[in-house]
């Protein structure tokens, strides 16, 4: 009797036994190919990522230049009164001795230098900036492809290297340069900051898919970051915003580490929040919504 409940209770444990492996094969199936179906959409359904700027023609980039000789080649951003705010105060504090030749600057003529050193490099364009951004995209899309087509293999360097490089040149090598009009004035396709990634949930997906929202990037980076570069109201101002690793109690190998482990979830942690609530400020300011 003992005899043959053993060999029943063995027979279950090994039924619960495959039962509970093959569950566990099957939830491993379906997360692979969830994430490998994600990456698909993301890869080939975004076509503009997928599809290098219409290269200039000679005619087109001539065309251009005369109807752009008169135009000024800088973009100055409409004020409001959180900038006037920000000037006022800055006139009337005082300078640091290091800064006193900010006083004595003359700024229309550095305008003025600005305005015809942009207008000079634009005469002298002939093409090559389309065609070193379609050399960027190409090698982008490649790593693209690399990372996707890998996917499903066992985590390994190579997938995580090319899939981290599709993200990070899509940020900071084709939407940074797009998003700041740096293509604006040539016959660069769909890679124009009057539109790029905006407009729609497919447009996003089709330019520039990530963690940041287009239109909040634009105001926290292009408007207030640059404009305001390395100064209180710069809301990037990193010596600032980890000032709380500098003087926290922790030893400073600690600090180290909580460093770096900040580094690798700062996109997601710091930047997606943060520029999200300077577009929502910079809606309410518009609509005159008390904050």
């Amino acid at each position: 009797l003992y005899s043959a409940q053993g060999i029943c209770a063995d027979q279950h444990c090994r039924k619960r036994l495959w039962e509970t492996m093959a569950n566990e094969h099957n939830n491993r199936t379906n997360t692979m190919r969830s994430c490998l179906f994600a990456f698909a959409v993301l890869a080939v359904g975004s076509t503009n990522a997928f599809t290098p700027p219409k290269a200039s023609t000679l005619q087109t980039h001539q065309q251009q230049q005369q109807s752009l000789t008169q135009k000024s080649a800088i973009v100055i951003p409409l004020p409001d009164q959180q900038d006037n705010a920000a000037v006022a105060t800055n006139a009337n504090a005082e300078l640091a001795p290091q800064d006193a030749w900010v006083a004595n600057l003359d700024y229309e003529g550095f305008g003025k230098e600005v305005s015809l050193l942009g207008k000079r490099i634009l005469a002298e364009e002939n093409g090559e900036s389309v065609q070193h951004l379609e050399k960027i995209v190409s090698w982008r899309n490649i790593a693209a492809l690399v990372g996707v087509a890998t996917v499903w293999t066992t985590p390994n360097p190579l997938t995580i290297v090319a899939l981290s490089t599709w993200t990070y040149a899509s940020w900071t090598m084709i939407a940074h340069h797009t998003c700041h009009g740096g293509y604006n004035r040539l016959d660069a396709g769909n890679f124009n900051s009057r539109g790029f990634a905006i407009g729609s949930v497919v447009k996003r997906a089709q330019d520039w898919l990530d963690w940041m929202k287009p239109e909040a990037w634009n105001i926290e980076h292009n408007r207030l970051h640059h404009y305001r570069l390395n100064e209180f109201a710069d809301p990037d101002l990193v010596q600032r915003n980890v000032g709380f690793i500098r003087e926290s109690p922790m030893p400073v190998p600690m600090r180290y580490v909580f460093a770096t482990l900040l580094s690798s979830v700062w996109k997601w942690y710091y930047y997606a929040p943060n520029t999200y609530k300077e577009l929502k400020i910079r809606e309410f300011e518009l609509a005159g919504k008390p904050l």
